[in-house]
């Protein structure tokens, strides 16, 4: 297997299955050998087994599954590999790591958003890389929201922790969005409240457009 020699590591691997101490890392060896020779359909066989078979892994089949699926870009495959492990995370910095890359890859920013707490209290991210992540995936939130109706905008901003709303970065979204949907009121006595206590050349800007 690990001299990349598949056909033959996966005609082992079944042969020993029967008498092998851990039969569920045969068949995800087996599955892996299959996946890296193209042949889907008999890696999804062996997946199967792993997840729901006599010795069932459905943990490994679905880590398995969700690197396979990154490693080709397919981020909504990984997502569904994934999908039901988020309980299984704590404590688990791989399978964090590949929930995050998933949700990202996917633009799942309300999952996203619900894995930020795991990710800070594993550390798996220090609090630079968290507070990018999670101004990201906020301000995403926000724009999408925005595209909706006016009231997906206000539960969107309502659903932005206090240390989010504050940035200018997210601010200035929800107040594009507020512009757009006709919101000016709204938008003038946030800026004007929020440029009287900091100045910020973007806040600045979209005040200027206000009743244009």
């Amino acid at each position: 297997y690990f001299r990349g020699e598949w056909s033959k590591a996966r005609k082992v691997l079944m042969q020993s299955v029967e008498h092998s101490p851990q039969p569920a890392l045969n068949f995800l060896l087996a599955a892996q050998s299959s996946s890296a020779m193209g042949e889907s359909d008999k890696a999804e066989e062996f997946y199967l087994e792993l997840e729901s078979g006599e010795h069932a892994d459905s943990l490994a089949a679905a880590i398995s599954r969700s690197r396979e699926a990154l490693d080709s870009g397919n981020y909504d495959q990984a997502v569904a590999a994934l999908e039901g492990m988020e309980d299984q995370a704590v404590g688990n910095s791989l399978l964090l790591r590949l929930l995050k890359d998933a949700y990202l890859g996917a633009q799942d920013w309300s999952r996203l958003v619900s894995l930020l707490p795991l990710l800070k209290k594993a550390g798996s991210l220090d609090s630079e890389q968290l507070d990018h992540l999670a101004e990201r995936s906020y301000g995403a939130l926000l724009s999408e929201a925005g595209d909706a109706d006016e009231q997906s905008l206000e539960k969107a901003w309502a659903g932005c922790p206090d240390e989010q709303r504050k940035k200018p970065e997210i601010l200035a979204i929800y107040v594009t969005q507020l512009l757009i949907k006709g919101g000016d009121v709204a938008a003038e006595k946030l800026l004007q409240k929020t440029l009287k206590k900091s100045w910020h050349p973007q806040l600045v800007n979209l005040y200027g457009q206000i009743g244009r």
